[in-house]
């Protein structure tokens, strides 16, 4: 019996002793926890979370505003204007032919230093009225040098002007199956203006010539 006795208490004194050991650990001053829990914080900590998720679900909560995200946009340049240029009326008093349509003309596409239109009659959309091109450089250097490399690409240029064609300098002219163009460069500012038109149209080279000069004063 004693030695029963013994035992219950040395078991006893382990308990106790746990138990002091366990109370130590939970002391609110100790350095490891820093800060006293409240009864539901306890709760969150005893019920197996982490520390840093229970100190995270307490702490104060960054406030999140919604917003719209906004795709960067770039603003294209538009193509260079030469509707002024060349009105719909003076091309359908040189046509002759009663209303005159306005297309867009094949080839290079419109960009801000580029742009070209034609004019053909309404009653008769086979044929070939009036065309317009214009580039716009940097200068007048920069003009003549363009002006050149077109001129390589007229395989029919006139070494002499006609008779009656009065033409500026730098330009040229040149006639290919039935099309009559005029190319030169504006006195005014850096253009190089390119007139094409049917010789059924521009019957003589000098109305070609002349309405090169009524183009030029609207630049």
């Amino acid at each position: 019996m004693n030695g029963s006795n013994s035992t219950c208490l040395k078991a006893l004194a382990l308990v106790f002793g746990f138990s002091l050991v366990v109370a130590c650990d939970r002391d609110p001053k100790s350095s490891e926890t820093g800060s006293e829990l409240s009864g539901e914080q306890a709760a969150v900590v005893a019920s197996g979370e982490q520390a840093d998720d229970a100190a995270a679900q307490f702490a104060p909560q960054a406030q999140h505003i919604a917003s719209t995200p906004r795709p960067a946009t770039i603003a294209k340049e538009a193509p260079l204007d030469v509707a002024q240029l060349l009105p719909s009326a003076d091309a359908q008093k040189l046509i002759g032919r009663g209303a005159v349509t306005t297309e867009p003309l094949l080839g290079k596409p419109a960009s801000p230093n580029y742009n070209a239109m034609m004019f053909r009659a309404t009653n008769a959309p086979a044929s070939y009225g009036v065309g317009l091109q214009v580039w716009k450089l940097e200068d007048a250097s920069s003009a003549e040098a363009r002006l050149g490399e077109l001129k390589g690409q007229y395989l029919s240029v006139l070494k002499v002007a006609p008779a009656g064609a009065t033409i500026k300098s730098p330009s040229f002219l040149a006639e290919r199956a039935g099309i009559r163009s005029y190319l030169f460069v504006s006195e005014k500012s850096p253009h190089v203006v390119g007139l094409s038109c049917a010789s059924d149209v521009c019957k003589s080279w000098s109305a070609l010539v002349t309405l090169g000069s009524e183009i030029e004063s609207r630049l």
